[in-house]
């Protein structure tokens, strides 16, 4: 259904969304990292709402709903410690680093707007 592919699209895009969590959270200025965080949480909680509601509706046990997201908080949690263990203080002055950290948002901001434009736009007209 439309709200497990929500569900996935959300877990696939927190991936790189944890990894430039842990990178902000050693790289930049507390503001930056504080819009991040409000940023993400804006743009998924109202798709894990109706998501969770919509999963609800069919039939699917509330245990069962709370452990798939669960799995994404726990999942964010070490994807955050893998990019702030990778990307140490520091290591933003390479170029390399740039340019992979880079990569990493980009691929964050192009998953994000996969997901609305498969799952969440059709839904919308419906």
């Amino acid at each position: 259904t439309a709200a497990i592919m929500i569900w996935l699209g959300i877990l696939i895009d927190g991936i790189p969304e944890s990894f430039v969590l842990g990178i902000l959270s050693n790289g930049t200025d507390n503001s930056s990292l504080l819009t991040f965080v409000i940023g993400v949480f804006l743009a998924n909680f109202p798709e894990a709402m109706s998501s969770s509601g919509t999963m609800k509706a069919c039939g699917v046990k509330t245990v069962t709903i709370l452990a798939m997201w669960g799995t994404i908080f726990v999942g964010t949690g070490f994807g955050a410690a893998l990019g702030a263990l990778t990307f140490p203080p520091g290591s933003g002055e390479k170029r390399s680093s740039i340019l992979i950290q880079a990569g990493i948002e980009g691929l964050c901001g192009g998953a994000m707007l996969t997901m609305i434009a498969n799952t969440a736009l059709p839904e919308a007209f419906e």
